[in-house]
């Protein structure tokens, strides 16, 4: 598997976002709670995961019940703050409205079985923007060449804000990067921000 790092200034992962919503991987443990997976690993706040995402899907399901429903290998999960209207009152994590999708609901689970594995994360709205810049820092996987072409013929503006750039480890100048082809199967993603204010 190919890796990029990248070194950016504060603000540029906005324009990752059809990367957040199309779905990347992350290695974690799996055959365990939604809670242990993303908190316990991934570093999201159990705060963060209890009152900030209300709306959470696991393989296309809703949750309410973020301490028994167990994430398989292979599973996605879909994090988003709150939706507007009837839609976003109905699958909202515990909701009132929950009663009205118990057919389709999550399972909660008693026993869970530990393993390696590979969990897929969707996020949207406020939520993406809030939890992006801790996934790439500690790295994400790219999957699928459609995926990974996301970055290919890029124009200047898109990589402007790009401040240092490693290809396996080596340096790679922007334009370089500009050329590439991109056509991988997978790529390891690191991006980590500047984090100095931006002048008044």
């Amino acid at each position: 598997m190919i890796t990029l790092d990248l070194k950016t200034e504060r603000g540029w992962l906005r324009k990752l976002n059809p990367i957040f919503g199309a779905g990347f991987w992350v290695k974690a443990a799996v055959g365990l709670s939604i809670r242990d997976v993303l908190c316990r690993q991934l570093g999201v706040a159990d705060d963060y995961l209890d009152n900030r995402v209300q709306t959470l899907f696991l393989d296309g399901k809703p949750v309410d019940d973020v301490d028994r429903a167990i994430v398989p290998d292979g599973g996605v999960l879909t994090l988003s703050a709150a939706m507007p209207g009837l839609v976003g009152a109905t699958f909202r994590k515990g909701g009132h409205l929950a009663p009205m999708r118990g057919s389709i609901t999550c399972a909660a689970e008693d026993e869970t079985c530990e393993l390696d594995g590979r969990v897929k994360i969707k996020l949207f709205n406020v939520v993406a923007r809030e939890l992006s810049p801790g996934f790439l820092g500690m790295g994400i996987i790219i999957s699928g060449q459609p995926e990974c072409q996301f970055f290919e013929g890029r124009s200047t503006k898109f990589w402007n804000g790009c401040q240092a750039a490693k290809l396996d480890g080596r340096n790679i100048d922007i334009e370089q990067l500009r050329e590439l082809s991109f056509e991988f199967e997978e790529m390891g993603l690191t991006v980590i921000e500047d984090s100095a204010e931006a002048s008044p």
